[in-house]
């Protein structure tokens, strides 16, 4: 029991680092030229099983100052987003990644 509650509060502490580290990188993007001419940012999402549970969530509140991709299946850990980033992050052209993966290599 402990140790869920411990993951339990790991996961919340994540989704916070998350929203707290898109809005400061999208605010400092609202000056650039980009912004300027009405084209919003684009933000990836690449990650485990917990992105996929939050990425709902972030897309609706970043709607209005960003365009939110992320792929459809579970990224699950580093070495399959290594040998995935051509397709997932490369070829979108992204203004900002964020990776939340590692989950499976801690156990």
């Amino acid at each position: 029991m402990f140790r869920k509650n411990v993951n339990l509060k790991k996961r919340r502490m994540l989704v916070v680092y998350l929203f707290l580290s898109l809005f400061f990188v999208l605010y400092g993007l609202k000056g650039n030229d980009m912004c300027k001419d009405k084209t919003k940012p684009k933000v990836i999402l690449i990650g485990d099983s917990i992105r996929m549970g939050y990425q709902s969530t972030v897309k609706r509140k970043l709607k209005d100052i960003a365009t939110v991709i992320s792929p459809k299946k579970n990224c699950r850990h580093s070495r399959n987003i290594i040998e995935n980033h051509l397709e997932w992050i490369i070829k979108e052209k992204p203004e900002l990644v964020h990776i939340n993966a590692g989950l499976h290599e801690l156990y």
